[in-house]
């Protein structure tokens, strides 16, 4: 199940959202919603507004494009293959890959607790949906910059130029976009990113290498993925991201550190 979005829903009204308008997947493709799913909101207009709730409105298509959302109260609701057994409050996820409830953590975070002991041979959940499952800032986005143009020695360098991780957040995601090549006398360097004080974000890797990842390009890929289990804590304190050069200094380059951060709380 993608992230599903629309434009310009509309502001809760008490416990439910409402809107009129056809849902989109990833791939640009309509998605109707049966009474009873689950449903996770994303606003296009502002892409602040996430919302995971269950949907109210029975007859939700191409012809009636009306919808309601429930945001509280206790609905049952069907259960990930595998999901298994829960004792009442356990925290329960949206499953973004079959759109149904689990135990499991995922983005962005718990929507609601068991409101009834289940069984592992049930095939629904009884969910109490929060009402905190609109999160007006479900993500912080920040930006690091990392400049050898001038030439930079062996060690590690924190990159002050840039947003730093807040305290209590933890990297979702990161990716890394070089604008200029980096090199150095021949190529042999080593650079690694890393939290400051904290987990890897693309492990060191020479300028030499095969996979020419310090050349420039965009996009590129880090040990970061999208899922709550796997996210990069951070240590207690704001931290920087720190570039750790090794091997020989460099003489040119330069590349951002774009990342998405959540609440360990999540």
């Amino acid at each position: 199940m993608a992230n599903r979005s629309v434009t310009g829903v509309q502001i809760r009204s008490g416990e439910t959202l409402r809107g009129s308008s056809t849902f989109y997947d990833a791939n640009a493709a309509p998605v109707y919603y049966s009474r009873g799913s689950l449903v996770r909101v994303k606003d296009n207009g502002s892409g602040l507004l996430t919302v995971v709730g269950v949907m109210l409105t029975p007859d939700h298509s191409a012809t009636q494009p009306n919808w309601e959302i429930a945001l509280e109260g206790e609905y049952e609701v069907a259960k990930a293959t595998g999901a298994g057994a829960a004792i009442v409050g356990r925290p329960l996820y949206l499953d973004p890959n079959t759109g149904k409830a689990t135990v499991t953590p995922y983005f962005p975070g718990k929507i609601g607790v068991v409101a009834r002991q289940a069984l592992d041979a049930d095939n629904t959940y009884l969910i109490s949906l929060d009402g905190d499952s609109v999160v007006e800032r479900p993500v912080l986005k920040g930006v690091a910059v990392f400049d050898a143009t001038a030439g930079v020695a062996v060690g590690t360098v924190p990159l002050i130029d840039g947003d730093r991780i807040p305290s209590g957040y933890r990297i979702l995601y990161a990716w890394v976009d070089v604008l200029t090549t980096f090199t150095s006398g021949d190529d042999s360097a080593t650079i690694q990113l890393k939290i400051h004080g904290g987990a890897t974000i693309k492990a060191a890797l020479a300028i030499s290498d095969a996979s020419n990842y310090w050349d420039a390009g965009l996009g590129k890929a880090t040990v970061a993925v999208n899922t709550i289990a796997s996210a990069l804590a951070a240590p207690a304190g704001e931290s920087t991201i720190d570039a750790v050069v090794a091997v020989q200094a460099l003489t040119a380059g330069k590349l951002y550190v774009h990342w998405i951060a959540i609440p360990t709380g999540a």
